[in-house]
């Protein structure tokens, strides 16, 4: 099917699905990538050597944004912890992997994640795209008069998506 005649969401979700197969390939090599290399050398250089790793933890907050809930979190740890064991990672891989949960600040909230997927698709197919209209029309935050704050929330959360289509080369 051509990107074309799918949405950037599905887009995403498609890109996301494509690299769990090769997530699982990655780490069932770590053990063998291990003995090879030298004590010196660590699982952020195993990852750097494989991106589909930090591609799949990156995209999965994209493609799935409802796991980003304060509720979903420990599932979703829970999630990747089961992935990890089941492809036998060594612990201490686990640090690297749950590294997106401890990240500085609050993570980009569900609401916000779907309205800037939204909002890149919009900016693709209309030439007078204007950030604030677009907050007014669409931001649910609630209040009465939505204000720079709405307008910035969105756009830098589809800034932060469109630098993530580009680094995997995804077509917007």
């Amino acid at each position: 099917m051509p990107h074309s005649s799918l949405s950037l969401k599905e887009r995403i979700q498609a890109a996301y699905q494509k690299r769990i197969p090769q997530f699982h390939e990655a780490w069932t090599k770590f053990p063998a990538w291990k003995k090879s290399h030298s004590k010196a050398n660590t699982v952020a250089q195993f990852i750097e050597e494989n991106p589909v790793i930090s591609e799949m933890v990156e995209l999965e907050a994209w493609a799935e944004p409802e796991r980003f809930t304060k509720q979903a979190r420990d599932a979703r740890r829970r999630r990747m912890l089961a992935m990890l064991d089941e492809t036998r990672a060594p612990l201490e891989v686990v640090p690297v992997m749950l590294a997106p949960f401890s990240k500085p600040g609050a993570p980009i909230k569900v609401e916000t994640r779907e309205l800037a997927i939204t909002a890149v698709e919009a900016k693709q197919t209309d030439p007078n795209f204007s950030w604030q209209k677009f907050a007014n029309q669409h931001c649910r935050c609630g209040k009465s008069k939505h204000d720079i704050n709405c307008k910035e929330r969105i756009r830098q959360a589809a800034m932060e998506l469109q630098a993530l289509l580009k680094r995997l080369n995804l077509e917007v």
